[in-house]
């Protein structure tokens, strides 16, 4: 080394004599003894020898056993090994509380939203071993009841290596290859996405935690779907990244909105004004479940009117089993403003909700601010502190690049929809049909539309609830499934069409009322069509289960269906399930009852038939 040293100094005195003098001065100034440290110095360096953190390989050690008892009280603290072994010596433990008992971590208070009866499982976990220590020391728990993913992130930059705090914690979950998705990320994006093939594959999910009074845990919430169910299983399971990022005041602009925004904020949505709002692209797509359902009807009435309009907004209950002018919104559609006060800004129509049809109190309420990012969009977030790695198939091959789930079933709060396809059932078809019936009018001639989908479509959504081998079963009790069409004019996507355009307008000479009786009072500014139960099964015996039915007169032509190639006129769907926590261990029965909304855009089919002699059938059983 030393001579490769002189000689390259030799080649460099030919061009540059006097600085050699230079530096031949400043050695002749050093002593005997600094030249053997420094070389005693350079010796040690060449001999150390550092781990490289990996995952999990070995299936026998603590962090694979997936009976760990995170939530027993007499666990106060835990060991973490993430320092890096030298010279072949274990890594040394740090020992640290769990979250719910250190001071200024959000999730310490007296919910204690974390036991296992409160549904919560076991998903990750790695805290590392003297042997193997943790790239990142973290875990995951998955709550069964809604859907929500949450890490605990141990932060050890500011506790161990005493790097600064940061203002703002922003987890980021995206697919690890953006062309294997599968739905999982679905539940809170468009519409359309909830379909797989639809599903923006650069969708992330991003939960934002604002510094308390500690941040040696970092905590991040997520709501999942299910991934869809394909007829075929892919040859290789999808990964998802966990990309946790650090930003001060000043690199990132919350606004206004969001000035009092906490750990523990209980609502999404992005403000109309801050740049923020652009980065989680409109953000207004849900109300979290930490805004009981009911709190947020009431919101609701002191914002909008109080008019009905139509008799099949009425048609479903209040979680109190009132039914009332009231609830007409709550579930499909109006504008909702926030249901608790942190954030202050308005919020657009409901398109996804998870939460108690009656109670917040531990329904998953949202530790952070959660919204939804396209990776391609304008936000640049460069201060990367952690990735953490990890499959969705607890089958998975054992990797050092990736965790494997200790949670044997698919998690997520619904499943997401397959490929839009005639096997799958994932259309909507609507069809037109002109009747020759002979009775007086207006049944003399009419015309019959139709919305229907297969029941196929819905299959795996009712088993995930129903079947014992998905994971729920044994602990809920699926109470209803129900659907309608949604207008879409009203639907805040933007100026759109209306979707019941062609609904009759009622009480006209060419209009009788006869039409409004048959068509439950749904007029073409109705915000649904009217609720109909898929479960318990109605309609059974039939391939198709029809969502609406309505009836005009003959001369009249669904025009804008047939010619609306890009299907502009469409409504989309609303899923209503309704279920109860039956498990006898759940403590709180205020918040038993639970409530999963969800509006998903469908590829609409045409058709229709003409001249058919007789009557149509006009009930739905």
């Amino acid at each position: 080394m030393r001579r490769k040293i002189f000689k390259n100094r030799s080649g460099f005195v030919n061009f540059q004599r006097p600085l050699l003098l230079v530096a031949l001065f400043l050695c002749l100034s050093c002593s005997k003894k600094d030249k053997l440290e420094n070389l005693q110095e350079i010796k040690e360096e060449t001999t150390v020898r550092k781990t490289k953190a990996t995952a999990i390989t070995d299936l026998n050690e603590q962090n694979a056993n997936k009976n760990w008892k995170w939530d027993d009280p007499a666990l106060t603290t835990v060991k973490l090994y993430f320092k890096p072994k030298i010279n072949n010596q274990p890594s040394p433990s740090i020992e640290r509380p769990l979250p719910w008992f250190i001071a200024g971590n959000p999730i310490n208070n007296s919910d204690k939203d974390y036991r296992s009866e409160l549904g919560w499982v076991l998903y990750l976990k790695d805290f590392g071993t003297p042997d193997r220590p943790a790239q990142t020391p973290f875990f995951a728990l998955y709550n069964r009841y809604s859907g929500v993913l949450r890490f605990f992130v141990y932060n050890y930059r500011t506790q161990d290596l005493n790097e600064g705090s940061k203002t703002y914690y922003i987890g980021k979950l995206s697919y690890t290859d953006p062309d294997k998705h599968n739905g999982t990320l679905s539940f809170l994006a468009p519409p359309e996405q909830f379909v797989v093939d639809k599903e923006n594959k650069n969708t992330s999910l991003i939960s934002i935690t604002k510094k308390t009074a500690s941040d040696i845990w970092m905590n991040f919430d997520f709501l999942l779907a299910k991934p869809a169910e394909l007829a075929e299983l892919p040859a290789e399971s999808v990964n998802l990244n966990l990309n946790i990022f650090g930003a001060n005041e000043t690199e990132l602009n919350l606004g206004s909105d969001f000035s009092n925004i906490t750990a523990k904020s209980v609502i999404g949505g992005a403000g109309t004004t801050s740049d923020f709002s652009k980065f989680i692209n409109g953000g207004v797509e849900y109300t979290t479940s930490g805004g009981a359902l009911l709190e947020s009807i009431n919101k609701l009435q002191t914002l909008t009117a109080t008019k009905v309009q139509s008799k099949a907004d009425l048609s479903v209950k209040a979680g109190n089993g009132l039914e009332t002018p009231k609830v007409r919104a709550a579930i499909p559609v109006a504008t909702i403003a926030a249901a608790v006060s942190v954030v202050k800004g308005v919020f657009g129509f409901v398109k996804s909700f998870v939460g108690g049809s009656k109670s917040g109190t531990n329904t998953q309420s949202s530790l952070q601010y959660n919204g939804i990012v396209n990776t391609t969009g304008t936000a640049i977030l460069s201060n990367n502190l952690y990735n953490i790695q990890f499959s969705l198939d607890n089958r998975s091959p054992i990797s050092p690049s990736y965790y494997i789930p200790l949670y044997e079933y698919p998690i997520g709060i619904l499943r997401a929809l397959p490929p839009i396809s005639d096997t799958y059932g994932t259309g909507i078809y609507f069809e037109e049909n002109q009747y020759y019936c002979g009775k007086p009018m207006p049944m003399d001639v009419l015309k019959q539309a139709t919305y229907a989908i297969k029941r196929t479509a819905m299959q795996n959504i009712y088993r995930d609830f129903t079947n014992e081998y998905r994971g729920l079963e044994p602990y809920i009790r699926l109470d209803s499934i129900n659907l309608t069409l949604i207008n879409r004019k009203y639907s805040g996507d933007g100026v759109l069409p209306n979707s019941f355009e062609y609904f009759p307008k009622g009480s006209t000479p060419i209009e009788p009322r006869n039409f409004d009786v048959m068509n439950e009072f749904t007029f073409p500014d109705s915000r649904n069509s009217g609720w109909r139960q898929y479960y318990p099964f109605t309609q059974l015996g039939q391939e198709y289960f029809y969502v609406k039915k309505w009836y005009y007169p003959n001369s009249q032509f669904a025009f804008n269906i047939f010619n609306d190639p890009y299907q502009f006129h469409k409504p989309s769907l609303g899923i209503y399930i309704k279920f109860t926590i039956t498990d006898p261990n759940y403590p709180n029965n205020e918040s038993r009852e639970r409530v999963i909304f969800k509006v998903v855009d469908l590829y609409r089919s045409t058709k229709q038939n003409l001249n058919i002699r007789g009557c149509p059938v006009t009930d739905y059983n």
